[in-house]
C-alpha cells in the first residue's frame, strides 16, 4: 500500500481550525498534544482525524495521537508540505502495508 492509499483511507479530516477553537479555552486539552523534544516543548501545527488502525501505527512510531470525544486525533508537527512527504505516513506505508 502506498502513501496515497493511507491518506485516502485512514486520514479522514483536517480539523486544525476546530482544534484551535477548542484549545483556546482548554489548557488540559492543549497539554495532551504537547511534545518535549530535545529539551523544549512544542505543539502540533495541524490536526487530523485518523482511523483507529493508523492511530496505533502512528503511536508506535512516536507520533502524538489523542483519543478525544470518541475520535483519534493526530497532532502533526510538520506543516507546509504534503502529507505524501510526511515521515510517519511514509513509515507506515513502507513497513506495515
Amino acid at each position: 500500500m502506498n502513501t496515497q492509499t493511507i491518506i485516502d483511507q485512514h486520514i479522514h479530516c483536517h480539523i486544525t481550525l476546530l482544534m484551535n477553537e477548542l484549545m483556546g479555552d482548554n489548557e488540559d486539552l492543549l497539554n495532551m498534544f504537547l511534545r518535549n523534544s530535545k529539551g523544549y516543548v512544542e505543539y502540533p501545527h495541524e490536526y487530523y482525524i485518523i482511523s483507529d488502525y493508523l492511530a496505533r501505527q502512528f503511536i508506535s512510531h512516536g507520533e502524538v495521537v489523542v483519543f478525544y470525544l470518541g475520535l483519534h486525533i493526530w497532532g502533526r508537527f510538520g506543516t507546509n508540505y504534503s502529507l505524501h512527504d510526511e515521515g510517519a505516513v511514509k513509515k507506515v506505508a513502507e513497513y506495515y502495508f
